[in-house]
């Protein structure tokens, strides 16, 4: 009896590891947004942490991530407390194949005269970049209920291999 119980607790366990990161999602009502960030790589090899608001715009990084294109990444900056001083306001990020070769730049040029790319006409410019890094967001409840059920995987190996030492 100890047994099926041991490998009750496992199963349990396992089906809410899968439930916290792939079911739960599906039926939480959040009214706070997700948060979906990113780092950006110019032809430099600067990096930029970016937030996007723009779910159309986020599946348009996803891919450039999973492909390793580059393409053009702007928005209109805004300041920021990173080692740059700025960053693109989350609610204007563009993705481009092509631009206008004015509003091109690096992260360093904007470093180097931000008076003149925080006041583009226009007020986006962009950065041909490649994505390094995505971040997606974890709720909450999907880490307390993969939790659980990471315990409960434990535990029931864990009674499993004593009852069956004994």
């Amino acid at each position: 009896m100890s047994k099926k119980l041991a490998i009750s607790m496992m199963l349990i366990g396992a089906v809410l590891m899968f439930a916290g990161l792939w079911v739960v999602p599906s039926f939480e009502g959040q009214p706070t947004r997700t948060v979906n960030l990113c780092t950006i790589q110019d032809v430099n090899g600067d990096s930029l942490e970016i937030q996007v608001s723009n779910e159309t715009v986020w599946q348009q990084i996803l891919e450039m991530h999973r492909a390793g294109q580059r393409k053009w990444v702007g928005g209109k900056l805004i300041n920021a407390t990173n080692v740059w001083g700025f960053t693109f306001d989350p609610d204007t990020i563009i993705v481009a194949e092509f631009t206008a070769e004015g509003l091109q730049t690096t992260l360093e040029q904007i470093r180097a005269d931000p008076d003149y790319w925080f006041n583009i006409p226009g007020g986006i410019c962009y950065i041909g970049a490649t994505v390094t890094r995505v971040n997606t967001s974890i709720t909450p409840t999907q880490v307390i209920v993969f939790l659980v059920g990471v315990g409960l995987l434990i535990g029931g190996f864990v009674w499993y291999e004593k009852v069956r030492k004994e």
